[in-house]
């Protein structure tokens, strides 16, 4: 692993967004790790800090925007990359 590369967390309750996504970025050279679950997703961050988290907006235990609430609360330095499979100009403005 190259100790410069950016350290991704991605976050989506659809398998197939990491089968995807993971690999893609794994090839551009950064270190990722995948979670299916909020949950697991949150007690990682609470071991390890990242330099971009990816997740999904909605999800059913905590959603994308508790997420970022989350991180912003405590990690100063981590970007977050919101998306969705449901784009509307309500979720937009959420």
């Amino acid at each position: 692993m190259n100790e410069q590369s950016l350290q991704i967390l991605v976050l989506d309750d659809e398998p197939i967004v990491g089968k995807r996504l993971t690999p893609a970025l794994i090839r551009h050279g950064f270190d990722v790790e995948f979670f299916e679950t909020p949950t697991a997703a949150l007690a990682r961050l609470d071991e390890k800090q990242f330099d971009i988290i990816v997740t999904d907006l909605r999800m059913e235990e905590v959603d994308g925007i508790q997420v970022l609430e989350r991180v912003m609360a405590t990690c100063d330095n981590t970007r977050v990359i919101l998306i969705t499979g449901y784009a509307t100009v309500e979720v937009a403005r959420e």
